[in-house]
């Protein structure tokens, strides 16, 4: 994804993956787990800084309040790359 840090990307592509699989979004600790984070920190750093960008929505005070904006943009990315 042009213009995304690879962390970020990485956080993005799973919650993408994770909704497409699942039909619901991942919580802060699943994507913790996925990404090889350390501690649930680094993964709201980036869930924040997705949100800044306008590539996220998230509901306060709900675990699996992540949405995706656009979410047919970043799976058409993905088709097209190949994942």
């Amino acid at each position: 994804m042009p213009g995304v840090p690879d962390r970020r990307a990485r956080v993005l592509n799973f919650i993408r993956d994770f909704i497409s699989d699942n039909g619901y979004p991942p919580t802060v600790r699943e994507i913790q787990k996925a990404c090889g984070f350390a501690a649930t920190a680094p993964a709201q750093y980036q869930l924040s800084a997705l949100e800044r960008e306008g590539l996220i929505k998230r509901t306060p005070r709900i675990s699996r309040g992540i949405r995706l904006v656009q979410p047919d943009q970043f799976l058409e990315e993905s088709n097209r790359s190949g994942s």
